[in-house]
């Protein structure tokens, strides 16, 4: 990580955005100044470069050492609140949740986000979002930081994307036990694949429980 921790940094990043059958989780996360360098000798980064074994001890001692806030949409909301808002509102949605919960509980100098779009169409979702009382967030007060690639250059966004993901790891495991069926990550051919075998045992109608209908797959599942 090459940005020096001088401030008073949240940083935030989101996961399962590009997966058809899992939910949507995004995580803020804000480190002490003396946990520093505990946090620092753990080696972490990015949760995409980490296995998910490495993920789930990390993340233990993440919870014990940053302070950090995780929100998520089932696919079930996901699909209901996709009705009005669209993907990237979504991501927007519940990084403004957790930003929120920071903010009223922390003094914050510095926001950072994965930027996921461009930065006028990120400030325009948070517009729309904070200015409908139905969603029940509010604006960024803190400055902002809008970054490609950040969690390869912010230690709060690294972190923040490895609590997301082990939390994602977790619903995981309780939808398959749900279930009784074993769900792919992704949106490959393998994920199709299974996603036939799931509707072949459970029917259409229970599709929206487990998957974004908005993916292409969906169609793809009914022709």
């Amino acid at each position: 990580m090459n940005k020096q921790h001088t401030v008073k940094r949240v940083g935030c990043d989101e996961v399962g955005t590009g997966d058809y059958l899992t939910p949507i989780v995004a995580c803020a996360v804000y480190i002490p100044k003396s946990n520093l360098p505990i946090i620092k000798e753990l080696n972490i980064k990015d949760s995409k470069k980490l296995s998910d074994y490495t993920i789930k001890n990390l993340a233990q001692k993440l919870k014990e050492y940053c302070i950090y806030k995780i929100s998520y949409l089932s696919q079930q909301e996901y699909n209901k609140l996709n009705k009005k808002l669209n993907a990237n509102e979504l991501k927007m949605l519940i990084h403004l949740q957790n930003i929120n919960y920071m903010e009223e509980n922390l003094l914050v100098d510095e926001i950072v986000i994965d930027q996921f779009s461009t930065e006028k169409t990120i400030l325009l979702y948070m517009e729309k979002l904070a200015s409908n009382n139905l969603y029940k967030v509010k604006k960024i007060n803190s400055p902002l930081t809008l970054e490609i690639h950040s969690e390869d250059k912010y230690l709060e966004v690294a972190c923040a994307s490895i609590l997301a993901r082990d939390f994602l790891l977790e619903k995981m495991k309780e939808q398959e036990q749900l279930w009784k069926f074993n769900f792919p990550l992704g949106a490959s051919s393998n994920v199709k694949v299974a996603a036939q075998k799931f509707l072949k045992i459970y029917g259409f109608n229970k599709l929206d429980k487990i998957a974004k209908l908005h993916f292409k797959t969906t169609n793809e599942l009914e022709n």
